[in-house]
């Protein structure tokens, strides 16, 4: 389970390290800034003939045949049932997976006895829907020669509610950390708005990645493709995501992205069956307020607001189950919907929870759709102090041009 849970994080770290929508930079004008050279190499994004991995197909049928064999109602069987559960969430990204793997290991990790993998399950799913003291509780409870392997999931956590300084890209890597450190200077890069310092990073890591597990490359490539969509780019991202789903090809992540990229590049039959699909895989109301915009650019009104009624209805089920995760992925949908009291109070509970450049980010955006500039301004001076600079960062300097910065 360590090995899991160890690139389990760095995968949902996302959730931490990314703002909560990217469609205001993706649909501003694309930042002024050189196509990445890394971008006209061949061989990138590196595919399945040049570095093979295991099939995506063989993944899930080992995953699914551990779920069905852990049946029994201990609770080691109940935490592999978990821990299971929440690697195919990972890869399908259905919410019926998380929420089973929520309450199994909840009830598990609060016995007395609980085991230390039983803990780290809790606190990474715990984490994973920001109940970050949960998390740590957990982690706080591993005996002292187990401590070591809290040390990922506790740097996750500082990483959400902190705007630490960004750390100096390392001239040498770290010999068997080079993915690794590689994916995180990529990040950084992002958060300093250098979109051509985040592809070069992202593309020599596809190259140091030597396992055989295939959502590792997926999900980088999906990284990448994110990247270009958070800088205004969503034609040069389609094909990254597009590289995601050939290797994976029920990768949730890159499906969504996917889906929200040939809408905004206007291929709208593609894109609606590739979001109507996604969403049939999840029952995510964040992908059905995104097919609801799809369709509204193209032209379907009648069916987008049917969809909004429908998106509607499944954020507030999410909100009451999970209040602290969807106080960061509902706010843009209540933007949308022009609900901006809802926006607010949610955006003011996120930036409880956590004070990264995000949550400081979707402030400001909310504070500038309710027409308080000086309180965006301030929220865009607070990140710029902390040295981060990130795309969403620089689309909203431009929409407040009276920000002096």
């Amino acid at each position: 389970m360590r090995v899991f849970l160890a690139f389990g994080l760095s995968v949902l770290a996302g959730c931490a390290g990314t703002p909560s929508s990217i469609k205001p930079a993706a649909l501003a004008e694309p930042q002024t800034q050189a196509m990445p050279l890394a971008l006209t190499l061949p061989g990138y994004p590196q595919t399945p003939e040049a570095r093979p991995t295991t099939s995506a197909e063989n993944v899930l049928a080992h995953l699914n045949g551990r779920i069905e064999a852990a049946t029994g109602s201990d609770a080691r069987a109940e935490v592999a049932r978990s821990g299971a559960l929440y690697q195919r969430y990972q890869i399908l990204g259905d919410l019926a997976d998380l929420d089973e793997a929520y309450r199994l290991a909840k009830i598990h990790a609060a016995a007395t006895d609980a085991r230390a993998e039983t803990l780290l399950l809790w606190a990474l799913i715990a984490s994973h829907q920001h109940q970050f003291d949960a998390a740590i509780q957990a982690l706080d409870r591993l005996a002292p020669g187990e401590q070591r392997l809290s040390a990922d999931i506790r740097e996750d956590i500082a990483r959400a509610r902190s705007m630490r300084p960004i750390p100096t890209l390392l001239a040498e890597l770290k010999l068997g950390r080079e993915f690794a450190t590689l994916r995180d200077q990529a990040a950084n890069c992002i958060d300093q708005g250098d979109l051509n310092c985040a592809t070069e990073h992202f593309h020599r890591a596809q190259f140091f990645y030597t396992d055989s597990a295939p959502l590792p490359l997926a999900w980088l490539h999906t990284q990448q493709g994110i990247a270009l969509l958070r800088f205004g780019h969503p034609d040069w991202a389609i094909r990254f995501f597009r590289a995601a789903l050939v290797r994976m090809p029920d990768y949730y992540l890159a499906a969504e992205h996917l889906g929200e990229c040939l809408g905004l590049t206007q291929s709208f039959d593609e894109g609606r069956s590739v979001y109507e699909r996604v969403i049939a895989q999840t029952g995510n109301p964040e992908y059905v307020a995104g097919l609801a915009s799809l369709e509204r650019a193209a032209g379907n009104s009648a069916r987008a607001d049917t969809l909004m009624l429908e998106a509607k209805a499944g954020f507030a089920q999410r909100l009451e189950l999970f209040p602290d995760a969807y106080a960061l992925h509902a706010v843009d949908f209540y933007l949308e919907i022009n609900d901006l009291a809802t926006a607010n109070q949610l955006a003011k509970r996120n930036l409880e929870l956590r004070q990264d450049a995000s949550a400081w980010l979707l402030q400001a955006e909310v504070d500038l759709a309710s027409g308080r500039a000086e309180a965006a301004c301030s929220s865009l001076k607070t990140v710029q102090a902390a040295g981060y600079r990130p795309p969403e960062w620089e689309d909203l300097r431009l929409r407040l041009p009276r920000c002096k910065i």
